[in-house]
């Protein structure tokens, strides 16, 4: 594995940390002289499975002192930073976007939410004037009786 410019190089413990790993830390990928070595213990891959996780949690850890004693070149750590740096503007960005998706889905939900509401509001209407058409008699028979009754009315009054 490649984690800050080291080569750190695992392989399962089959000592006394048997279901652990073993790890050696190298400058290169020559794999010749290794300055630290490490192990991930059984009790810590039952407790999260992922050996990444616990190789670049104890490089994280021990980068400072490795600067401090002089293992790492001056350089390598300027170029580490600016990776770091880089890396945290990119979990930045990503986070920015997330937040982005976020807004937009609360958004669309706070829209669908309203159109509901307009929808629901246009269906009262529409029932409260089918409910008053109701209250109106359909008669289409009593109207062309009326009618009739008119028109005879107006014939013996003599229009």
């Amino acid at each position: 594995m490649n984690y800050r410019g080291l080569i750190i190089d695992c392989i399962d413990d089959i000592g006394e940390n048997k279901g652990g790993y073993y790890c050696k830390v190298y400058l290169d990928n020559s794999l010749c002289d290794s300055f630290e070595d490490f192990c991930i213990y059984p009790e810590q891959v039952e407790e999260n499975p992922d050996v990444d996780y616990w190789i670049k949690k104890y490089i994280d850890e021990s980068y400072e002192s490795y600067v401090a004693e002089e293992l790492v070149p001056q350089e390598m750590q300027e170029d580490k930073d600016q990776q770091k740096q880089q890396e945290q503007q990119k979990q930045q960005e990503q986070q920015k976007q997330q937040d982005q998706q976020k807004q937009d889905q609360q958004k669309q939900q706070e829209q669908q939410k309203q159109d509901q509401q307009k929808d629901q509001a246009k269906a009262e209407k529409k029932h409260a004037q089918e409910q008053w058409l109701r209250l109106i008699p359909d008669d289409p028979g009593g109207l062309l009786r009326e009618k009739f009754l008119r028109d005879h009315l107006r014939r013996q009054q003599g229009w």
